[in-house]
């Protein structure tokens, strides 16, 4: 929110500012450690002295935005199975259905099972359609 107020007839506009920078982070942790007031460091930095003693208090938090939403289920690893199986997937709708079943088989993916019980395709047709794919 923007404040607008008056001063001996001049409009001044008040509002909020961006984060302090990495080198004002820097300045305030150094001023603070070596005994400057907050008073003091606000006054070398050149911001409020509310700034100040909000980055003093929440260093580690400091700058960074609480996560909105609800927190994912998947597991990093999770995420990339589920990538490659994605990639593999839309390769089956280009290719033909051999060298997918390969990829499922070479690359070790879980659902691997699955895929063999619906292809008929056996390892000496995977090895010559391997030959004749090119991707």
């Amino acid at each position: 929110m923007i404040a607008h107020f008056t001063y001996f007839g001049t409009i001044i506009t008040v509002g909020r500012t961006s984060t302090l920078s990495l080198h004002e982070r820097g300045q305030n942790k150094a001023l603070s450690t070596t005994g400057y007031s907050v008073k003091q460091i606000a006054e070398v930095v050149k911001c409020s002295r509310k700034a100040i003693m909000n980055f003093l208090r929440h260093q580690e938090e400091y700058g960074t935005k609480k996560s909105s939403g609800r927190p994912g289920n998947l597991s990093d690893r999770e995420k990339g199975l589920f990538c490659v199986q994605r990639r593999i997937a839309r390769l089956a709708s280009l290719e033909s259905v051999g060298p997918v079943h390969w990829c499922f088989k070479n690359y070790g993916v879980e659902n691997a099972g699955l895929v063999s019980q619906y292809c008929t395709i056996t390892d000496e047709e995977v090895s010559i359609t391997d030959t004749r794919a090119k991707w």
